[in-house]
């Protein structure tokens, strides 16, 4: 659960820098230590769902890129957070 508070502060701000228009709208790339990393490898493609992005994948804290977003996860050491912007795959439809 801390993860995708950490995930939603970040959200938040991407959305306040219009970066994004919602959650959906980014990949997410999570670099953290090696336990953090197996634990969240078990979610495998689950892990978007849970942290509601488009996409969402983990990695070694120390392959992270240098403008990776540095934040706390409950006490863990240190974990990066990457995201990027995705186009626009679909239009959405309202019914009306």
């Amino acid at each position: 659960m801390a993860v995708k508070v950490a995930v939603n502060k970040e959200m938040e701000n991407l959305r306040a820098a219009k970066a994004i228009g919602g959650n959906l709208q980014a990949e997410v790339t999570l670099y953290a230590e090696d336990a953090l990393v197996a634990d969240l490898s078990k979610l495998s493609n689950e892990l978007r769902f849970v942290l509601i992005t488009s996409t969402a994948s983990v990695a070694p804290f120390v392959s992270a890129p240098a403008d990776a977003v540095v934040t706390e996860v409950a006490g863990r050491p240190a974990s990066r957070l990457s995201s990027a912007r995705l186009p626009m795959r679909w239009s959405p439809k309202w019914l009306v």
